[in-house]
């Protein structure tokens, strides 16, 4: 008879505990609650953020066509043309580090 209680006994704390686990439980929606909260103004700041870096590449590859030009209008008047071969070089130092291109 004291095999029965005890198993009983047994069996009702592994209930308990059974119980108390799927109770406390963090089920998958939960998670993804959670996670999507978190993530929400992260993921608007990525959007500011790429918004941002697409109109400054739009106005690098602008800058670099407009010197092209500018250079080709002046090729033949030194020091002119220096000065835009220097702004060349710093708009592709530009471009390398967002990306854009990998050398002139």
């Amino acid at each position: 008879m004291k095999k029965t209680v005890k198993r009983t006994h047994k069996r009702t704390e592994f209930q308990e505990l059974s119980e108390f686990i799927r109770d406390h439980m963090v089920t998958k929606t939960d998670l993804e609650e959670k996670l999507n909260i978190k993530l929400r103004p992260i993921i608007k700041t990525l959007e500011v953020h790429t918004l941002t870096l697409a109109e400054i590449k739009t106005e690098v590859r602008d800058i670099r066509r407009r010197l092209e030009v500018l250079e080709e209008q002046v090729k033949s008047m030194t020091g002119y043309s220096k000065e835009i071969d220097h702004l060349l070089d710093r708009v592709a130092k530009i471009e390398e580090h967002l990306g854009l291109r990998t050398g002139r």
